[in-house]
């Protein structure tokens, strides 16, 4: 199934563009300190300010706005939400709008 479904292809390929835009991304929201990742499993680090103090409770406020808005994210610690690492191309797209949606609130407070 693997190779049969060029999962190991796909997955870099929606990595790499997954990745691109989260990092433009960044260069939108503040609370945003660092984007990594390898394949599909790329993640944001949360800030709140240069020191690269942790932004727990705005991760949790932006857990919680990407929840109700349709959007699971897995916080590998209290802020760094992770996406599913089964995902399509059309989830990735709703879920960089919702995440990005979910910053733009979590920044207003």
């Amino acid at each position: 199934m693997i190779e049969k479904e060029k999962l190991v292809e796909k997955s870099a390929t929606m990595g790499r563009d997954f990745l691109k835009r989260l990092k433009e991304m960044k260069e939108k929201h503040r609370l945003i300190g660092d984007v990594r990742g390898l394949g599909m499993m790329c993640g944001l680090e949360l800030v709140k300010d240069a020191k690269k103090t942790p932004a727990v409770e705005e991760t949790k406020e932006v857990v919680e706005y990407a929840l109700k808005h349709g959007v699971i994210l897995h916080t590998s610690t209290p802020r760094r939400p992770l996406p599913p690492l089964v995902i399509t191309e059309q989830q990735v797209d709703f879920g960089l709008r919702t995440v990005d949606d979910a910053l733009t609130f979590a920044e207003k407070r």
